[in-house]
């Protein structure tokens, strides 16, 4: 059985602490922490801001909390422990595009507006450093998962280069070239020991390169087409996932560096696959006791398995506008990367789950609505996917349900967040959010 809490009010903005005892969410110029006790959801803070805010990040040791409002080129930090300490960092006429911790909670990075620079600020000792020539803002800078490191895309004289940086003292260990025509973002493996950068959609590109600045591999899984759409490494560094144009998810190893597979998404469906998951829905709502808040009885939504095969709903791209509507453009792996689950813009209702040890297809799950996004428990073999539907969408290798979200008001589920204990997910709508809490994730 599952728990919601009660619909809040939220404008943007939201996150969970990292040891997964709060919630912070902005409304307005207001920032406001809940804690996630088993039994409540009672407000522990709420800080007031000076204008609306637009992004929040907790710290690491999730003491601090980061609040950024790029229209007044400021960021606003607070502390949970002592509500009477602020910080306020004030870019001023350089104008603020992005801001982030660094990994020990005590440094904050902004990108100034035009990719001018990126400050470093600390907490402790206000000392400021820069790092000069970003290429972009909001992306194209990542930490490796261990902290130690932070890599940033720099453009110079029309040409892509890495930084790598030491986050003890922000100092430049390595500045490498990179074999791109327009580097579009990079990303580090888990383990620390590969960053893999790729170019523009202009071309289908992805180069591999070591920390110290030797080049691994150059992947080109082709040359006559548009390029990568997403990117994403497995938890234990072993595959590289990347989305294309092409409709196909391709699946690289860390060893050779070369694709051991191809999904490809046909809108067809046939062996191996068994049977596929449609969701459908009934004029007859939802019983009465599976809603544990009385509200809007939604009408009832269950999946119905259906043997093969199947023809798949797809639309077809306008071909005469810029940004076609194709390629795989969300993919994710689960905890122990055994799966690997992927949407294409062409079948947006539809979602892939493919399993890694067979290489192949394990499950297709068609919504009724568009697919808003996915995402993997942090730990089980359990995916919850938002539709913008009064439901909450969960598919396990056991099955799958459509669970309907109680609320007095309309509740539509488009956006989704689980705090990284696994414990709580929080279900967003365009203005309101619940948290739900449950004793198995598996439907």
């Amino acid at each position: 059985s599952m728990e919601f809490s009660v619909a809040c009010k939220h404008s943007g903005p939201v996150a969970f602490s990292p040891d997964g005892t709060h919630i912070a969410f902005a409304v307005d110029h207001r920032l406001v922490v809940r804690r996630l006790s088993e039994q409540r959801f009672d407000i522990v803070q709420i800080f007031v801001c000076l204008d609306a805010i637009q992004q929040i990040e907790w710290s690491q040791d999730s003491q601090f909390l980061l609040c950024a409002m790029f229209k007044r080129a400021l960021v606003q930090v607070w502390s949970l422990e002592d509500p009477t300490w602020t910080c306020k960092i004030d870019e001023g006429s350089a104008g603020l595009e992005d801001a982030r911790w660094a990994p020990d909670g005590r440094h904050i990075l902004t990108t100034a507006e035009f990719q001018l620079r990126i400050t470093v600020w600390s907490l402790i000792s206000q000392h400021t450093y820069y790092i000069k020539f970003p290429k972009h803002s909001g992306h194209g800078l990542q930490f490796s998962k261990d902290g130690l490191y932070l890599a940033v895309l720099e453009r110079t004289d029309c040409k892509d280069y890495v930084s790598v940086f030491a986050c003890q003292s922000w100092e430049m260990v390595k500045h490498f070239g990179v074999d791109t025509t327009d580097a579009a973002d990079l990303s580090w493996a888990p383990d620390g020991r590969a960053i893999a950068v790729w170019d523009s959609f202009l071309e289908c590109r992805v180069v591999v390169y070591a920390p110290d600045g030797r080049k691994l591999a150059s992947i080109t899984p082709y040359t006559d087409g548009l390029g990568v759409k997403a990117v994403s490494w497995c938890p234990s560094s072993q595959l590289l996932a990347l989305g294309t144009h092409d409709d196909a998810a391709r699946l690289v190893n860390n060893v050779t560096w070369k694709v051991i597979a191809e999904y490809a998404h046909a809108p067809v469906l046939d062996a191996p696959l068994k049977s596929i998951y449609l969701e459908v829905q009934t004029a007859q709502p939802a019983p009465v006791e599976t809603l544990p808040n009385t509200g809007i009885l939604p009408p009832q939504r269950c999946y119905e398995v259906r043997a093969l095969p199947h023809t798949l709903p797809s639309i077809r791209p306008d071909a005469d506008k810029p940004n076609p509507r194709v390629g795989v453009s969300l993919l994710a792996f689960n905890a122990d990367s055994r799966f690997l689950a992927t949407r294409v813009d062409t079948m947006p209702t539809v979602v892939f789950v493919w399993d890694n040890t067979r290489l192949r297809i394990t499950a297709v799950l068609q919504q009724l609505a568009p697919v808003r996004a996915f995402a993997w428990h942090p730990r089980e073999a359990v995916l919850a996917i938002a539709a913008g539907t009064p439901c909450l969408y969960l598919w396990s290798p056991e099955g799958a349900s459509c669970v309907p979200v109680p609320s007095e008001a309309p509740f539509n589920v488009s956006a989704l967040r689980w705090s990284e204990d696994g414990r709580t997910l929080a279900c967003l709508d365009k203005d309101s959010l619940c948290v739900c809490k449950a004793a198995t994730w598996v439907p």
